[in-house]
């Protein structure tokens, strides 16, 4: 199914922020709480997973 279409991939251009404009960014937000979810361990699971074909 993927490789019917043509995937294009198109940068964003969030990543040619600075070091500075994203400290102060960040530093404009709430802080949050550092906690670690169940759903982490999943999407990492899931996202270092392959499946190779037959």
């Amino acid at each position: 199914m993927l490789a019917i279409r043509n995937w294009v991939y198109r940068d964003s251009p969030v990543m040619n922020l600075e070091g500075a404009q994203a400290r102060c960014c960040a530093d404009a937000l709430e802080p949050m709480e550092r906690k670690r979810l169940p759903s982490q361990e999943e999407l990492y699971i899931m996202s270092h997973s392959s499946v190779g074909e037959a």
